[in-house]
């Protein structure tokens, strides 16, 4: 008969593997090691979270920064260019950054390893919750709904190219303006012809 799941225990474990994955990465992620630094075994670690793939998608559940709330009191577009200055800087530094540079390391992966697979759910909710919370606070600063997509979506993947830059290149003045830049042309008024 297996053992009921000691659920202090588990949520012990999953901030040790978030812990452990912002440390390491997830590349290349071996559970015996792992097992080994959070003191346990990799058998009880499957014990708690079924598989390596599943612990993982857990362990970026709870660490999913939360841009709709970030967002949601947006009203003008100097509001969303502050929001989404500050955004930039978070996914940049601190914790949040620590946090977005290992989900970078995952979109960088292969689609066909194991570790993609696992978290193409829980990324394409990522995505779509950045997108309609993106669309939505334009909208609101006077956008209309494709031009508020349209720019949304640059938005989310210039920021995932700019951090793959500052990441590679080390560049924090340039990728900085270049995001400062985005951001004003993100939030210029649609001409009418």
């Amino acid at each position: 008969m297996p053992h009921p799941i000691n659920h202090q225990r588990r949520a012990d474990l999953l901030a040790g593997v978030v812990a452990y994955m912002l440390e390491h990465g997830v590349a290349g992620l071996s559970l015996r090691p792992l097992a080994a630094e959070l003191g346990t075994s990799p058998r009880m670690l499957m014990h708690y979270f079924g598989s390596k793939e599943d612990m993982l998608v857990k362990a970026f559940e709870t660490v999913r920064p939360d841009i709709a709330t970030a967002v949601a009191h947006i009203q003008t577009t100097d509001e969303f260019r502050a929001a989404a200055n500050f955004v930039w800087h978070e996914m940049c530094t601190g914790q949040v950054g620590r946090h977005v540079a290992v989900l970078m390391q995952v979109l960088s992966m292969s689609s066909a390893d194991p570790i993609r697979v696992a978290l193409a759910g829980y990324l394409a909710d990522v995505m779509q919750i950045w997108m309609a919370s993106l669309m939505a606070a334009l909208v609101r600063c006077g956008l209309p709904s494709a031009v508020a997509e349209a720019r949304a979506t640059i938005v989310i993947a210039s920021f995932r190219g700019l951090l793959l830059d500052r990441q590679t290149t080390h560049d924090v003045e340039r990728t900085d303006a270049a995001a400062r830049e985005l951001v004003a042309l993100a939030t210029l008024p649609v001409e009418v012809p």
